[in-house]
């Protein structure tokens, strides 16, 4: 027999009413609950019953567990989200390496391939690349055989026909005597065939050096001298007197502090070519820029470029430099003045005044002036003892200001081997060179209005057995 319950109050007994129904006035307890006694008037608490006593009752409501501090600061800091963050940049840095590795496979497997020009002056406002492809070959390999030029005396020269060329080496004048020009075009290149030569990584071959640095060279960097150090314009572009007048100060700089002097006010290109040897035909100053790869931060005109290195003689001897520089061309040997070789607009001077003693004294006629050359002609430096065995510090430096077309030359004579130290202009020199030159820059020279021969000396230090030190910052000073 049940123990008897306690009453369920009104209140409590209208609570469990259903909905719609009319609140339960006697006291009696609700079906859910048996055994209830009749007339009860109060209600004891759940605990009280037995758990079969609820067929109708709720669940138990789990216990409730407080975070922990860590789970508060994790949700707080968005934890699932950083988590799911570094996943994806995770998969993003890993596809990015795979493409990096895979261009840089696929670069290095044309790394052997270069090129050189065949401009045809009908390219456009920039200087396009030729697409004639040379066979790849190392740029510092030895030099092919080629036809030899020679000499037959002192007044006449053996020489191949050379193709005529249809445009003016001659500057123009700044009084409007002008008869520079970019001949068929300011395009991709000049009519006879020349070009930029520009190929791929250290097998490049053009006018201006190769791209690879070896023995026997000399390390060649490009400057703009129409900007300050960082990178502002000094002038307007089209200020062919400021650009002038801008060289003369960059040449008057270099002769008293060296290279230096160029880094500290000029911007350069960010790659070098390195030359063992310097005999550019007229070509389109744009070239410059096309060969040192930099035509998208230098335009031409307003360039210097600037060779730097040593040379060791094959014998000991007295030497002098001769050749010619459009717009100018400038030679040291250990810090002097050996050869200044400026085109010298009617050879006056008037544009461009350098110090006297840069070149000899009977370099100068009465008037107190260099003397007019013409398109082939050469200037002739002061003559310089080396000795063998010994090195001695060069620098070239050559540049364009005026606009138009460029060309530079340097030759060498040795005094022991002059018949007549002022031959005519048909007599050849040899060509000032560190090395043999090869076949593929052979190519490059067609066009060539000085008389020239390859045979000669070479002046490179390994080539004569001579160690060449190392070019640093240091060593960039006078």
């Amino acid at each position: 027999m049940n123990t008897p319950l306690p009453p369920v109050p009104r209140d409590i007994r209208n609570r469990y009413a259903d909905d719609g129904d009319t609140a339960d006035t006697s006291n009696t307890y609700p079906a859910a609950y048996p055994d209830a006694p009749a007339n009860a008037d109060t209600f004891y608490p759940a605990d009280a019953y037995p758990a079969d006593a609820y067929p109708d009752a709720l669940p138990p409501v789990p216990e409730i567990v407080p975070d922990t501090p860590f789970k508060r600061f994790w949700r707080k800091f968005g934890g699932d989200s950083f988590l799911i963050s570094i996943g994806v940049h995770l998969v993003l840095f890993i596809l990015a390496y795979l493409v990096i590795k895979t261009v840089i496979s696929i670069s290095t497997k044309r790394e052997d391939e270069f090129v050189t020009g065949a401009g045809g002056g009908t390219g456009g406002e920039k200087v396009s690349m030729s697409e004639h492809r040379i066979k790849p070959k190392n740029a510092k390999s030895a030099v092919k055989t080629v036809p030899k030029l020679t000499v037959k005396g002192a007044s006449s020269v053996s020489l191949p026909e050379m193709p005529k060329m249809t445009m003016a080496l001659e500057s123009g004048s700044p009084m409007g005597a002008s008869s520079k020009g970019f001949g068929g075009g300011a395009g991709g290149g000049i009519g006879t065939g020349i070009g930029p030569g520009r190929g791929n990584g250290r097998n490049m071959v053009s006018l201006f050096g190769l791209g690879g640095k070896g023995a026997n060279q000399l390390t060649g960097t490009l400057y703009d001298l129409k900007k300050d150090r960082r990178g502002s314009n000094r002038f307007a572009f089209g200020n062919a007197g400021a650009r002038i007048s801008e060289m003369h100060k960059a040449f008057l700089g270099v002769a008293k502090s060296g290279q230096s002097f160029l880094d500290k006010n000029y911007p350069s290109a960010p790659e070098k070519l390195y030359a063992s040897h310097l005999l550019i035909p007229p070509v389109n100053a744009a070239l410059a820029t096309a060969a040192f790869n930099c035509a998208d931060k230098i335009q031409a005109p307003g360039w210097l470029a600037f060779y730097d290195g040593y040379i060791s003689p094959p014998e000991s001897g007295s030497f002098r430099f001769a050749g010619l520089g459009d717009d100018a061309l400038l030679v040291t040997v250990d810090n002097d003045v050996k050869l200044w070789a400026p085109w010298t607009q009617g050879g006056m001077q008037t544009w461009f005044k350098a110090k006297r003693d840069w070149q000899p004294a009977g370099a100068y006629g009465a008037s107190g002036h260099l003397p007019n050359l013409g398109s082939n002609g050469r200037y002739y430096g002061s003559w310089f003892s080396m000795s063998k065995g010994s090195r001695y510090r060069v620098r070239i430096v050559i540049a364009e200001c005026y606009g138009g077309l460029f060309s530079a030359s340097l030759l060498i004579q040795q005094k022991s081997r002059v018949a007549d130290e002022n031959p005519p202009l048909n007599v050849a020199l040899p060509v000032f060179k560190l090395a043999p030159l090869h076949a593929d820059e052979l190519k490059l020279k067609t066009g060539m209005r000085m008389a020239w021969v390859q045979e000669g000396p070479n002046f490179g230090c390994k080539i004569n057995g001579v160690t060449e030190p190392r070019l640093d910052s240091t060593s960039r000073q006078r």
